[in-house]
């Protein structure tokens, strides 16, 4: 697990509201953050949280993007939480240029994602070297296996990203993740995005 910094696009209490509130206030909001990331607004090289404010949880309600950073937050893909987190809004830009400050209080729940007719859980094997290899252009693909067990025979050529791994050179991976299927991709993107649900072993190759 490591921690994030999230990147905000809401309209609710964004910096421009903070400023115009002139004092100090404290309060607690409930957050539900997505399973998976999704992509930063305006900043489409970085992956931010999806996320729902409110008491309850509703799964046909469309996520949120947030770009502030939820201090001693650490967060796992593959699972959704519910977190209390408490606001303190200032009248002037912290050193950070902020107007509030985001902080957890606890962890209300943690729970893994279940399959489902668009997102279904797999376990990958990550070779310990990448090989070079032409997608839309050139490229590093990862090499990769299914299943339980590993055939030093069977590797692949893999040309996704898997959101949530950042595999280092020399180690051999064994995960579970989750696939989730696009509707309607770009012509030059897959229709099936990789999400990280947990690292079951990481081995060094010498």
């Amino acid at each position: 697990m490591k921690k994030l910094v999230l990147f905000f696009a809401l309209g609710f209490l964004s910096c421009e509201l903070a400023e115009d509130l002139n004092f100090e206030s404290t309060f607690e909001l409930t957050y539900w953050i997505d399973a998976r990331l999704g992509q930063c607004q305006n900043q489409p090289t970085n992956e931010c949280f999806r996320v729902q404010i409110g008491n309850s949880f509703d799964p046909d309600k469309p996520w949120n993007v947030i770009n502030h950073e939820i201090i001693d937050f650490e967060y796992a893909p593959g699972y959704i939480y519910e977190l209390l987190v408490r606001v303190n809004t200032y009248p002037q830009p912290q050193s950070n240029g902020a107007y509030s400050q985001y902080t957890l209080i606890r962890i209300q729940s943690k729970n893994e994602v279940q399959s489902s007719t668009n997102r279904e859980v797999h376990l990958m094997w990550i070779h310990h070297q990448t090989k070079e290899c032409i997608g839309v252009g050139p490229q590093n693909c990862l090499l990769v296996q299914y299943g339980e067990t590993v055939n030093e025979n069977g590797w692949q050529l893999f040309y996704g990203h898997i959101h949530g791994l950042q595999p280092k050179r020399g180690y051999r991976y064994k995960i579970k993740y989750f696939t989730e299927k696009v509707e309607n991709p770009p012509a030059d993107a897959s229709s099936i995005q990789y999400y990280l649900i947990k690292v079951i072993s990481k081995e060094r190759i010498s």
